[in-house]
């Protein structure tokens, strides 16, 4: 009698082998216990089925596919200054969202869509108001160039032009835009290049530098800081530090809240407080 019970615990017990370390056992990786990597499936012999820097348990986690590279979770977009939708994305992609902020004197809102006809490549329109009036007409491009050891590190090019509806003030930019991923969680991007103000006089060259980092605690959270800093050759220089989170309610809701300072030159610090939503199709 003894035998056969301690056979039938055996039989019960859950296989804790877990050949490849990644926190998964072997039986939950290969569930049909077949030998290949079947659909819904990861290697037991690999902590990272498709070698995309995402280990399994983390895409386990997120709900991305293990055996897919291109299915990498994109690295976050800023809040502040966002991108024409993230690097690597697809073709088709479809996005409207809504960006207010303020610095408690008045309140600056633009909406805009972007739209991805080929893929890595975006373009955007977006309508800047401030409290409630149409100020000026904003669009860009967006390309991304290539990617590194398996979008481990990826680089891109955005372009933005607007126009004041008065037609006194017009603003160029054409930046290079890096994003590098550390870990599965710790991501960063850098956005950075020449600027150009046409005003009613000479035309004002200058630069922006916009780094961002941000740690990916799920598919559904993500908490950041973003930092600016902008300098035109009429000394107009801003400075901008900002801590925000991500979160993400549902696959095709995406909300942005942070809150933080901007400083003028003068050492003018001003609050500034920003949110953004945004839709996804």
């Amino acid at each position: 009698m003894w035998p056969l019970l301690l056979g039938a615990l055996a039989t019960a017990a859950p296989d804790p082998r877990d050949t490849d370390g990644d926190g998964i056992p072997d039986v939950e990786e290969d569930t049909n216990h077949n030998g290949v990597v079947d659909p819904g499936e990861s290697d037991p012999r690999s902590a990272d089925t498709d070698h995309d820097n995402v280990p399994d348990a983390v895409e386990r986690e997120l709900g991305t596919d293990p055996r897919r590279a291109s299915d990498v979770p994109p690295i976050p977009e800023p809040l502040y200054i966002d991108l024409i939708r993230n690097l690597g994305s697809g073709r088709g992609e479809l996005e409207a969202n809504v960006l207010a902020t303020t610095s408690f004197d008045a309140v600056a809102w633009a909406p805009e869509i972007e739209y991805t006809p080929l893929p890595g490549f975006g373009l955007e329109l977006e309508l800047p108001l401030r409290n409630g009036e149409l100020e000026a007409i904003k669009g860009g491009a967006q390309a991304t160039l290539g990617s590194i050891d398996t979008r481990r590190l990826e680089v891109g090019a955005l372009g933005i032009y607007e126009h004041s509806l008065d037609g006194r003030e017009r603003r160029a930019s054409l930046t290079a835009v890096t994003g590098v991923r550390f870990s599965h969680m710790l991501q960063g991007l850098v956005i950075v290049g020449p600027t150009v103000d046409f005003g009613p006089s000479r035309p004002a060259p200058g630069a922006t530098l916009h780094p961002s980092l941000f740690a990916q605690a799920s598919r559904y959270f993500t908490a950041g800081v973003e930092l600016g800093y902008r300098v035109a050759r009429d000394e107009r220089t801003v400075a901008t530090v900002l801590p925000q989170v991500h979160v993400n309610p549902l696959s095709q809701l995406k909300v942005q809240l942070g809150m933080g300072v901007n400083a003028r030159v003068g050492l003018n610090v001003r609050p500034l407080a920003a949110l953004r939503v945004s839709v996804e199709h």
